[in-house]
């Protein structure tokens, strides 16, 4: 029998499973397993349009709402590939990633709904789907919950093979023109598996969501907390660059970031020792790890493990991790903690500027940045 790698199909299981766990809380809303399925599910049939059609990609533009949760998952259920597209992008840019995507659909929440003006009409895909029907900027109708099919509690996720597109992440564009990245269904479970067998996620976890989905460090949140029935826990816009009430007042278990939040927290004076007592499980990418800052979180984080992780997008999310909580390699004359070792089924090289490995190279050293 073959495998099914589709995104969604964790999510199903644990539906199935647990249906009155929170699977998704924003603000002071939540929504538990059975519902977050059921509106999935709804997205996903009017994406195939009851079956005539399969899409290929289809465009994320929100961020942090229940539509953006939403509309990833429906189009993971459809057998697309999601596209998450910033909202906080100028005009130009969000252009040209329509363009250059070409996609079956678009879903929008209140805030990406405000940035379809009438000069993005000859990029955008037929189908918008949106929070309510109308858009105040454009000249076209972006359909509504209402337009969704009926709950069909039979339906469950497309099958998917390991070598389909799963999502298309696009880079910043700071050091040229916007590339998208696309990663395959099979690299996302084989990073799942990883990130699993790693921290052991249990059903009563609640990971904290602090990325925008533009950004592949969400996927470790999202999918991680899905795989094991766990509830994601949204990060409010405003409590960002201080989020120690938030992870108190939610006993948030599972944080992962990039460091700079760890950084901020620090210098106001946030991590005092003890002052986040429900976290399992700290881990930091993205940015170098400074060795003060990992030990004033665990001092903080008393009973977490402190983890530095490290990949580019194109190795899907992060491929390399040191253990702080154990015995960490500190960078010499950096101060830094080390990106560590390879996970497992893959492999890391040392490579010099010409791109020619190193003699000494070796994936079963500690790697450091």
């Amino acid at each position: 029998m073959s495998l099914d790698y589709n995104l969604a199909s964790p999510f199903f299981r644990q539906s199935q499973l647990r249906p009155e766990n929170i699977a998704l809380a924003i603000e002071e809303q939540t929504w538990t397993y059975a519902k977050l399925r059921e509106y999935a599910q709804r997205v996903a049939c009017w994406l195939t349009d009851s079956g005539a059609c399969q899409p290929s990609r289809v465009g994320i533009l929100a961020s942090r709402s229940f539509e953006t949760y939403a509309g990833i998952l429906g189009a993971c259920w459809s057998g697309a590939a999601y596209v998450p597209i910033s909202t906080k992008l100028p005009e130009g840019r969000l252009a040209a990633i329509l363009e250059h995507t070409k996609l079956d659909a678009l879903i929008v929440d209140s805030t990406g709904s405000t940035l379809l003006t009438p000069s993005l009409r000859h990029v955008l895909p037929q189908r918008v789907l949106g929070p309510r029907s109308g858009s105040p900027n454009a000249d076209f109708r972006i359909e509504s919950e209402d337009s969704l099919p009926q709950f069909n509690e039979t339906d469950e996720p497309c099958a998917m093979d390991a070598n389909r597109i799963a999502y298309i992440i696009f880079t910043s564009g700071t050091t040229g023109a916007p590339k998208g990245v696309m990663i395959s269904t099979g690299n996302v479970r084989n990073f799942v598996d990883s990130i699993q067998e790693r921290y052991r996620f249990q059903p009563d976890d609640r990971v904290a969501q602090p990325s925008e989905v533009s950004f592949d460090n969400s996927v470790f949140d999202l999918f991680n907390a899905w795989e094991a029935g766990a509830a994601l826990h949204v990060v409010p816009a405003n409590q960002l660059m201080g989020p120690s009430r938030f992870l108190q007042t939610n006993a948030i278990t599972v944080w992962y970031s990039v460091p700079s939040f760890a950084i901020a927290m620090q210098r106001m004076k946030l991590l005092r020792p003890g002052a986040l007592p429900s976290l399992r499980y700290s881990a930091f990418a993205g940015e170098a790890l400074p060795r003060s800052t990992a030990e004033a979180w665990q001092a903080a984080a008393v009973n977490s493990i402190v983890d530095c992780l490290y990949g580019p997008t194109e190795t899907t999310v992060v491929c390399t991790g040191d253990r702080f909580s154990d015995v960490s390699h500190v960078t010499e004359n950096r101060d830094i903690i080390s990106i560590g070792k390879p996970f497992p089924g893959m492999e890391a090289m040392i490579v010099d500027s010409s791109s020619r490995p190193l003699p000494q190279a070796s994936c079963s050293r500690v790697l450091q940045r």
